[in-house]
């Protein structure tokens, strides 16, 4: 499958790198790293360090998104499956104004266990839907677009009452009275 980035890749050199990882800790070193694919904006390097897991530095043009994908992994992470975030950073790093490092989750791609025929199609699903539930399970108060901070500032106005009104008034008025 193949699809359209919105942004153009933030090019990250050897030297880009190991500044990210020197902010999060001093004494991880290099190995060596790789550009990830997937994502339509931010641009995911995994990163192999020596004598440590790998991790995922994922870089991102606007330093509020990374804010806020931050505080998205935090809630969601007891309920859905996602990375641990070691670190986040809003220093700039050539085009990226600031970046996530995050664990590195080794497991094929669908597109790998597809080409390999090693889809259980039924546990897929079934793994689907409970995470889909689970992300449903998240209320907020208000309707509305999210700050850094995942709080809705201006929230929208009451959009169910006037729905509910209209639904009610039109079964008023076209439902046959005996």
């Amino acid at each position: 499958m193949t699809y359209d980035r919105r942004n153009p890749m933030i090019p990250f050199t050897e030297d880009d790198i190991s500044l990210c990882l020197k902010e999060w800790q001093n004494s991880a070193a290099l190995d060596h790293f790789e550009i990830l694919t997937g994502g339509f904006s931010q641009t995911n390097y995994k990163v192999t360090l020596k004598n440590q897991p790998p991790v995922v530095i994922r870089a991102f043009r606007d330093p509020h998104l990374a804010q806020k994908e931050f505080h998205l992994i935090s809630i969601v992470g007891g309920k859905v499956p996602v990375p641990q975030v070691y670190h986040i950073s809003t220093s700039p790093v050539k085009e990226s104004q600031s970046h996530l490092i995050l664990e590195f989750v080794d497991y094929p791609s669908l597109k790998t266990s597809q080409d390999q025929n090693q889809i259980f199609w039924n546990s897929l699903a079934h793994s689907i839907g409970r995470t889909l539930a689970s992300i449903h399970s998240f209320t907020f108060p208000h309707s509305g677009f999210f700050d850094d901070f995942l709080e809705i500032p201006n929230p929208f106005p009451d959009a169910i009452t006037p729905a509910y009104n209209y639904v009610q008034n039109s079964l008023q008025e076209n439902v046959p009275h005996n």
